[in-house]
């Protein structure tokens, strides 16, 4: 009698455990269907802002690009100028032509312009670089980070040829004014300047490389990850099916034990012998 409730203990005990983990499955199958878009959602949140933040850089740093190129024309006009002038020195009329006072404020201009762009691209690369940090930290991802070194370059080189387009307006009014060298002076802070103007036009491609390269890397990842989030979705939904069928099969095999031992009665007592008479 022991032994037959034992197994009945057991055959419940099963049962309940099965029902249990066959209820776990299911709610397993909805959860992991359920999370599948949120987790894809967060992923393509994260990397599109990710992608479009190298991209606004990039087009910051083109700003930066085109502001140097139109830096480059004043100050290759301005040389220019120089080089008609000292044909004809002596020509007032001349000086005022090809190096009006205007000219002085559209240097001014060209360069205000690199630099508040400049550093609206490095506000912009510290907020990347720190997005890209977040990326990062996604298990078994990661991406390069937008480098600051670039854009302190860029920065520095940006300082110097401030420094030089001072020199060149102080050079033009020396021009005016005409004082002995003035022209030479020109002359040497034009080819100092355009020699800096060119290595920032450099380091602004090579940055200009690299986001590419990141936003491309933001893309790809992207696409990994989504493509590892519907393979982990499918493979988590097939182990739960695997479970839920497993489980049934043995609530079934249980539940007809259950039966067999509901219809074994356990073995009646003898009954008692009579009692004999004195």
């Amino acid at each position: 009698m022991n032994n037959l409730l034992a197994q009945r203990v057991w055959t419940i005990s099963a049962i309940v455990l099965s029902t249990l983990a066959l209820v776990l499955a299911v709610l397993g199958i909805i959860g992991v269907w359920v999370g599948n878009p949120i987790l894809s959602d967060m992923v393509v949140g994260i990397t599109v802002s990710a992608e479009k933040s190298v991209q606004g850089m990039d087009r910051g740093v083109q700003r930066i690009n085109s502001g140097v190129d139109n830096l480059r024309g004043e100050i290759d006009s301005a040389q220019q100028a120089v080089t008609q002038i000292s044909q004809n020195v002596a020509d007032d009329g001349l000086v005022r032509q090809l190096l009006p006072e205007a000219k002085e404020a559209r240097l001014d201009n060209a360069i205000d312009r690199i630099k508040q762009t400049t550093e609206a691209v490095r506000d912009t690369l510290s907020a990347a670089h720190d997005l890209y940090q977040s990326v990062n930290r996604i298990p078994f991802v990661s991406l390069p980070a937008p480098d600051p070194d670039t854009v302190n370059k860029v920065q520095t080189g940006v300082a110097e040829i401030q420094q030089d387009v001072q020199d060149l307006k102080d050079g033009i009014a020396a021009v005016r004014a005409k004082q002995a060298n003035a022209i030479a002076r020109i002359n040497t802070v034009t080819e100092r300047a355009d020699t800096r103007l060119a290595n920032v036009q450099n380091q602004l491609n090579q940055l200009s490389a690299k986001l590419n390269g990141l936003a491309d890397g933001a893309k790809q990842l992207r696409g990994t990850l989504l493509w590892w989030i519907t393979f982990g979705t499918i493979v988590l939904s097939l182990f739960f099916i695997w479970v839920i069928v497993s489980q049934v099969l043995v609530i079934r095999a249980m539940w007809q034990k259950w039966h067999t031992l509901t219809a074994q009665n356990p073995p009646a007592q003898n009954a008692a012998p009579p009692a004999q008479n004195a």
